[in-house]
């Protein structure tokens, strides 16, 4: 038992490197850096969750979005300063995100974002 739970918290660690935005040499934060200015190239692991979180945002129409992040932040939660954000913050949070707007490809054994 004892193994299983040793097992399963390294998996959340793991997880954790990989995908925390608040970690700055997580592969998710170096998406989140640089994936506005040039493609990035990312392990085939992270390539296979982003393209699924893109079917979930087509099949949802929306309703889960890829690209929430700018509305997350607009309730401080990334600062650890939460709050109710006013109507302007959430309109301009809005028209940040759109998961139309984000591209995966694959070029052989590249992955790019």
């Amino acid at each position: 038992m004892e193994a299983a739970i040793d097992a399963a918290f390294d998996e959340v660690r793991r997880l954790d490197d990989l995908l925390s935005n608040y970690k700055p040499e997580s592969e998710w934060s170096e998406v989140n850096r640089y994936a506005a200015q040039r493609p990035v190239k990312v392990s085939p692991e992270l390539f296979r969750l982003l393209d699924a979180c893109l079917e979930y945002s087509r099949q949802s129409q929306g309703a889960f979005d890829i690209h929430g992040g700018a509305v997350d932040e607009g309730w401080g939660f990334n600062k650890g300063s939460g709050h109710l954000p006013h109507r302007p913050e959430v309109l301009a949070a809005l028209s940040k995100v759109g998961y139309r707007h984000h591209a995966v490809e694959c070029g052989g054994r590249d992955r790019t974002v």
